[in-house]
């Protein structure tokens, strides 16, 4: 005799199991989180993993958001260190781009704001204003003894306080 089948419906709900002191939860979708659950919304510290696009995030939840300090990694390369509010980068933290240059400085709701340090995948730095209506860059060392004057590429996309390649 065959066991029972699941439903439908119960086919396309997530799979919670208890795995030390976490939570791991299987969704139809092949993603995984494993960590804190209270109410049954991802709450506390956990890592929630994308089948699909490969990114991984590690760090704090509230209520099913990254809320508070994080890492999350991209499936193409890109990484960001720092604050989370809401599911989103708000406050201090560190974009990496795939071409490995990074941004350092503040975040509201995913765009850069005020000033911070960018350096380039080739090491040059430069201080960034995002406090104005555009971006404006200047160097801050010398690359082969080389000051260059123009802003890093990227840097101007036309939006106000947008963060360069984060899309």
């Amino acid at each position: 005799r065959q066991p029972p089948q699941p439903s439908a419906a119960a086919a396309q709900q997530p799979r919670f199991r208890r795995h030390r002191e976490a939570v791991v939860v299987e969704y139809p979708n092949g993603d995984q989180y494993e960590g804190g659950i209270g109410g049954g919304l991802r709450n506390g510290r956990g890592t929630y993993r994308w089948a699909a696009s490969g990114n991984v995030f590690t760090g704090q939840w509230l209520n099913d958001d990254m809320h508070g300090n994080g890492t999350h990694r991209y499936g193409d390369g890109r990484s960001y260190i720092g604050a989370f509010r809401a599911g989103r980068m708000h406050g201090p933290g560190t974009y990496f781009f795939a071409d490995g240059s990074r941004f350092v400085g503040d975040f509201i709701n995913d765009f850069i704001v005020g000033t911070g340090l960018y350096r380039s995948a080739d090491g040059v730095r430069y201080d960034v204003d995002w406090s104005g209506a555009e971006p404006r860059a200047a160097p801050t060392t010398m690359a082969d003894r080389m000051i260059l004057q123009a802003p890093p590429a990227g840097v101007d996309d036309g939006r106000r306080g947008a963060c360069p390649r984060c899309t």
